[in-house]
């Protein structure tokens, strides 16, 4: 999934969209780089961030409580060092999004937007295996 189909996604999911405006409407630093509207800075800033999330880390429902979080504690702070602090991209405003993402993931009890999640995870899996999104 590239940050096209990441976009188009969205528009399918208005759950996960409306997930990802909020977050990033809470990010100062996201306002100041990409000004509005906020669907730019959330492909731009949180698509990454959630590829890596949900993709290597998981959904905080699959796992134990304290096995997801030791799991994103030790994974998303690596993750951040390697890829933004290389690409010249600001480490903060990734590990506020970050922490952002997995609160409001946390919180997801309704089955319809674990559903629309799980989707999400789904396509990010059939990346990984070199079979593209459809």
């Amino acid at each position: 999934m590239n940050q096209e189909e990441f976009q188009k996604f969205m528009q399918t999911e208005q759950e996960l969209k409306a997930t990802f405006d909020n977050i990033a409407s809470q990010l100062p630093r996201i306002q100041q780089t990409f000004g509005t509207p906020i669907e730019l800075a959330a492909i731009a800033i949180l698509f990454p961030v959630a590829q890596f999330i949900v993709a290597q880390i998981g959904l905080p429902w699959l796992h134990e409580t304290g096995r997801f979080s030791e799991i994103y504690r030790q994974k998303f702070h690596r993750w951040i060092d390697e890829q933004y602090t290389n690409n010249n991209l600001d480490p903060e405003t990734a590990e506020a999004a970050g922490d952002a993402l997995v609160k409001k993931l946390e919180a997801t009890t309704e089955s319809g937007v674990r559903a629309a999640w799980e989707r999400f995870a789904g396509l990010l899996k059939k990346d990984d295996k070199g079979e593209g999104a459809e």
